[in-house]
């Protein structure tokens, strides 16, 4: 026990550079648990099912097809299991730890983390539950240790490397459901996508603002492979435009809730009304954002005929719009107006950097920048200005001088936390090469 709780305590300072950063930040981060009963979590957990099954709640349906898939797996927990229940025996205590491993993942990933807003351990999502079927896999390690020195013949070794192989094998035949629904770069849907990079890389100006990309995912026509793919999330990579709205993976910034453009969305909103489509402009003006990419044709034409907009470009399901009498305000008043005297006001951005530069004229207070705000950002400078949350989730900067003339913010992560991981590894290590001898 004192050295699997060693060992428990090494592991988790290995990792702290991952979790301490959202424990530190967690009073400003959204992070949403699954809320999934234990239950439903551990059918999720050994049986294989689609994302879209997770996401909308829906049990796979059973079948000769999902137990065959679902047997690794099953096979994997019930090995790890195996130590505790058959193979305790004095002096042996190797397969224990295999056991003991896939307990506390049970219980700490099926009945706490899914039914609170566990926020400590992370981002919860559906893509957890990916990560402990690899855990409940690795638990299944120390019986076939225990197996081998059991065996210690040559066939069973040579058995073992067969059985590895085959195993790299079926990984490619489970993994076909996958692959038939991921967008290759040779498929035709590809073509526009590339068109419409092609035309922002050609087109782009550093006056502009930001791109709101409307997100293929889950976006209308559905029958389309790129309905479960998040491609545009790569434009701000590949066309060096700054990119909203399309993302992969988790975005725990506040803004998150209204700047997605997911499930045929614009800023997290079901624009199928007229009130919505008068809200856009307002939305786009809140993100700084002066131009939209739609990905939904519908969407596209509705936002045309408000005359708010004028079409850039056009290709296939694609729109590129901008916004009309626009122009990229980095900065508002507090209470989210446009600020006078702009063009005296000069904002340079870079990633982990924002410079503000004021001209002549008054000094606003309180300033908004349209920036997600995060407690890692510093306000760098003299002065008592404070840097805090806008009810927007923007930065709101408060108590600046009337004659200070320039600011300057910094996002500047505590390194403290690489420290302790690095040297919860290499205790990780001592303890390996200790235990050998």
């Amino acid at each position: 026990l004192t050295w699997q709780a060693g060992s428990a305590a090494l592991g988790l300072a290995g990792a702290s550079v991952y979790w301490l950063p959202y424990l530190l930040t967690r009073g400003h981060l959204v992070i949403q648990a699954e809320h999934l009963s234990p239950a439903s979590t551990i059918i999720r957990l050994l049986f294989p099912s689609s994302i879209l099954t997770l996401l909308f709640e829906q049990k796979p349906d059973f079948s000769v097809h999902l137990v065959l898939h679902a047997l690794p797996m099953l096979l994997l927990v019930a090995a790890g299991m195996a130590g505790l229940i058959f193979l305790r025996k004095p002096g042996n205590h190797t397969p224990i730890y295999g056991a003991l491993t896939a307990g506390v993942v049970f219980v700490l990933l099926t009945v706490i983390a899914t039914t609170m807003e566990a926020q400590f351990l992370g981002p919860l999502s559906w893509r957890l539950l990916y990560f402990v079927r690899i855990g409940l896999a690795l638990t299944a390690i120390p019986l076939f240790v225990w197996l081998a020195r059991r065996t210690e013949k040559w066939r069973w070794r040579e058995a073992g490397v067969a059985l590895g192989i085959a195993g790299v094998l079926l990984g490619f035949y489970f993994g076909s459901p996958l692959r038939n629904v991921v967008t290759l770069p040779q498929d035709p849907e590809m073509d526009d996508v590339r068109s419409v990079w092609q035309w922002l890389r050609d087109n782009r100006s550093d006056e502009w603002g930001r791109v709101f990309m409307q997100d293929t995912f889950m976006t209308p026509p559905l029958e389309k492979k790129l309905a479960l793919s998040h491609v545009l999330a790569l434009t701000a990579k590949e066309t060096g435009v700054l990119q909203l709205g399309a993302v992969y993976g988790l975005v725990p910034f506040p803004t998150a809730r209204w700047s997605i453009g997911e499930f045929g969305t614009l800023f997290g909103r079901k624009i199928d009304s007229a009130q919505e489509l008068r809200l856009v402009p307002d939305l786009m003006r809140l993100a700084n954002a002066t131009h939209m990419v739609t990905a939904d044709p519908e969407t596209g034409r509705n936002l045309l005929s408000t005359s708010k907009f004028e079409l850039m470009f056009q290709t296939g399901r694609y729109s590129v719009l901008r916004l009309r009498g626009r122009q990229s305000q980095w900065l508002m008043t507090g209470d989210m107006g446009d600020l006078p005297n702009q063009e005296n006001i000069r904002v340079d951005l870079s990633p982990g950097r924002i410079g503000i530069q004021f001209g002549a004229g008054s000094v606003p207070d309180p300033l908004v920048v349209k920036v997600a705000y995060h407690p890692f950002w510093r306000l760098e400078g003299d002065g008592d200005a404070v840097l805090a949350a806008h009810e927007s989730d923007l930065m709101k900067i408060s108590g600046l001088d009337a004659v200070q003339r320039q600011v300057e913010l910094v996002y500047r992560p505590p390194v403290w936390p690489w420290f302790i991981s690095i040297a919860g590894w290499l205790g990780i290590l001592g303890m390996g090469l200790f235990s050998n001898r």
